[in-house]
């Protein structure tokens, strides 16, 4: 059983308690309006209009083909480390490493700040899946030839995002790559790639099958997206399953940052259910993945290892999907279809749109080219504790510590039973997220575990 109390604690010092004391006892529905919001680094900033300005840092133009390698090797190096230690936490044996010395010895740390960021990184590590790959994958984009790679990643991770956030399936909501791409102030063309704006259901965007089989020619998208503006101020988009989108207020508030760390990336992985990432994609890529690929999934075919005369050929943005920290691999979600698509005689594509990439190569997980969106209930949709919404599914239901303790509508302290498929991460951010709600204060009511 687990029993919480409620302290008085800086958020990073409860969590850092928390994993400690685990450690040494171990649509937009397309029915639903969304809100957006949008910000630089680590700071946010309301916009005033429904718009994302997303992957900003995330250029995938030739002209910086390089940056972010020299940045990932030296985060993988640190992530190196961070498994090392956990495996030292969890008792477990190391995962392997290359041979490589690591800074767990002494003056290994620049200060101490970094000192207490591996040992937390660590901790988490130590209680998280070695492995884990999201359950909310969505259906495969396919940009075809047009270099809208950047608004793809961006509507498929937030579509993951707010399934995660409502606890529903992804297919329920619905983002537009191409009014992302295309409907910006500025304007742009199937060959020009910017940051991406405006956010609409697919519903919204006039595109006919005519007019998608000539998109790389296409340049009169200005009175399409005008079109679909006015649609969707009038409520006339098309929802789920045809249902209309009729309510004016936005169901969900979502925002991005900037990943920092593998740790990081991983956590918003399974929390979120994916990341968006720069990719540096070398010559040798599609010799790696050729034609045959589209017969085999990702799982079945070896992972992407650059070959030390590769050249880069070109930037893209991918949706990185899950980790394998026992054979350090990323799994990408790919826009360029799969083994069903019009791609298919193109070398690149797998039989399900995904692939694996060995991690610290191609610039992947580059904490200046890598981010990952938050979608969360906005402040007039947030629930009371006796509401059973969608996304109040997953929290973990907790238990009075006595019979007395059941009648206290003002009890801080409950127990909780691990079930089957539990992680110590998992049941500390599903408690926390619940203690959260049943509390007015910003007090976490965490304090260890007794197994």
């Amino acid at each position: 059983m687990q029993h919480l109390a409620r302290h008085n604690l800086p958020a990073a010092a409860r969590r850092v308690a928390v994993l400690l004391a685990a450690v040494l006892l171990i649509q937009w529905p397309s029915h639903f309006p969304l809100q957006l919001q949008q910000h630089s680094g680590q700071n946010t900033a309301i916009s005033s209009s429904h718009r994302l300005v997303a992957g900003q840092g995330l250029l995938v133009g030739p002209e910086s083909l390089g940056a972010g390698e020299l940045a990932v090797a030296q985060t993988f190096d640190q992530f190196e480390d961070m498994l090392a230690v956990a495996a030292q936490l969890s008792g477990g044996r190391g995962r392997g490493g290359r041979g490589r010395s690591n800074n767990l010895g002494g003056g290994g740390f620049s200060s101490y700040t970094d000192m207490v960021q591996l040992q937390l990184s660590s901790y988490i590590l130590a209680t998280t899946p070695v492995k884990f790959r999201t359950k909310r994958l969505l259906k495969i984009r396919d940009q075809g030839s047009c270099s809208t790679c950047v608004a793809q990643a961006v509507a498929a991770a937030t579509q993951m995002s707010i399934a995660a956030a409502s606890n529903e399936s992804v297919s329920k909501w619905d983002i537009s790559a191409r009014s992302l791409y295309y409907c910006s102030l500025q304007g742009r063309s199937c060959k020009i790639d910017q940051t991406p704006e405006l956010v609409h259901p697919s519903s919204c965007l006039a595109t006919s099958e005519a007019l998608l089989k000539t998109e790389s020619g296409f340049t009169g998208w200005r009175p399409l997206c005008a079109q679909a503006q006015e649609k969707a101020a009038a409520g006339k988009c098309k929802g789920h399953l045809g249902s209309k989108i009729t309510r004016a207020e936005p169901w969900m508030n979502c925002t991005y940052k900037s990943m920092s760390s593998f740790v990081e990336i991983q956590e918003h992985i399974r929390a979120h259910g994916s990341v968006i990432s720069r990719i540096i994609i070398y010559d040798d890529f599609q010799v790696q993945f050729n034609r045959s690929a589209k017969l085999r999934t990702s799982e079945q075919l070896p992972p992407y290892q650059r070959n030390l005369t590769a050249r880069p050929a070109f930037g893209h943005a991918v949706v990185l999907v899950g980790y394998d920290n026992e054979n350090y691999t990323w799994t990408a979600m790919n826009s360029w279809g799969k083994n069903t698509s019009t791609l298919i005689s193109q070398p690149g594509v797998t039989a399900d749109g995904l692939f694996r990439i060995q991690m610290g190569i191609g610039g992947v997980g580059a904490p200046e080219h890598t981010y990952g969106i938050t979608c969360t209930a906005t402040e007039q949709r947030k629930l009371a504790t006796v509401n059973t919404q969608p996304w109040e599914q997953e929290r973990r239901a907790v238990q009075p510590v006595n019979a007395s303790a059941a009648l206290n509508t003002l009890a801080e302290c409950y127990s909780y039973k691990f079930v089957m498929g539990d992680t110590v991460e998992s049941v500390v951010i599903g408690l926390a997220f619940r203690c959260g709600t049943l509390s007015k204060t910003t007090q976490i009511c965490l304090a260890g575990f007794r197994m």
